[in-house]
């Protein structure tokens, strides 16, 4: 089961159909109603989620190069000494450090050096713990729908000095918060994020 979220919505793709009523349901196998059931799901505000089941996990990769195109990124769930959990502010809306992975550059790399840049924080300084899941997310950017894979590390933060946002990724506020902040984090940030936050929630 594969699963990406659109907004306030989510495209499920998976091999057999789900049963749950807040989903449009539609076989892979009905080709020529794929492209018009995604169109609607993308287009239509009031849409509901979208269930593509019978796809296979063979055929999943070329179901999305089909449709989209591909943005790897990388980011990190910050913990610091005293078990406190790092976030920042961009847009709005509560998020933790993450961006696009370059070319040659391995995805822990790229996540280390997007929270270091993002955060005002030393490389020598961020410790990867483990691989927490991946989030995938759908937006639209000069014409054209992206997929964007985010893997999430959780990392320990071993230094004990100020942050600072970097101002020109919109980061208006960083900061720390308890476990018991996480509630708060939850009420305004992502869709997307919400899952991940949950499972901190478990690890912390």
């Amino acid at each position: 089961m594969f699963k990406i979220y659109y907004n306030n919505k989510i495209l499920l793709l998976s091999e057999s159909a789900i049963a749950d009523n807040s989903f449009a349901k539609i076989s892979f196998l009905q080709k020529e109603n794929i492209k018009n059931a995604l169109k609607i799901f993308l287009k239509d505000k009031n849409a509901l989620n979208l269930n593509i089941y019978e796809l296979s996990t063979e055929k999943l990769p070329d179901f999305i190069s089909e449709n989209f195109k591909l943005i790897n990124a990388g980011g990190g769930i910050v913990i610091n000494k005293s078990n406190n959990i790092l976030y920042i502010f961009r847009r709005g809306f509560y998020d933790f450090p993450k961006g696009k992975i370059e070319k040659h550059e391995s995805v822990k790399n790229g996540a280390l050096r997007e929270v270091s840049e993002e955060c005002g924080i030393s490389i020598s300084d961020l410790n990867i713990e483990k691989k927490l899941d991946n989030v995938y997310h759908i937006y639209f950017l000069n014409g054209q729908y992206i997929l964007k894979n985010t893997t999430w590390y959780l990392m320990k933060f071993s230094g004990d000095y100020p942050l600072t946002p970097q101002i020109t990724e919109d980061i208006t506020e960083i900061g720390w918060m308890k476990k018991s902040e996480l509630e708060k984090f939850s009420s305004n940030t992502y869709p997307s994020l919400v899952d991940l936050v949950n499972m901190i929630a478990d690890i912390v």
